[in-house]
């Protein structure tokens, strides 16, 4: 039997601090709170799903993954 395996995502504000550009993460945006897969570079969020721009991110999160 496999363990169930969680894990809590840390939420950062744009205002505070931006990730690194080689990294893909988590971005939340408003209004609505939706999140989407993407990356910061050049001052812009794009999705990572076709590589358009992303508005209005005001948090984001770099999930680990499985930790086994």
């Amino acid at each position: 039997m496999n363990p169930t395996l969680s894990e809590t995502l840390v939420w950062h504000p744009v205002a505070e601090r931006l990730p690194d550009a080689d990294i893909t993460v988590l971005c939340w945006l408003e209004p609505g709170g939706e999140w989407f897969p993407g990356w910061y570079e050049d001052g812009r969020w794009h999705d990572a799903a076709h590589g358009g721009l992303l508005e209005n991110v005001t948090h984001w999160a770099e999930p680990k993954g499985p930790q086994c």
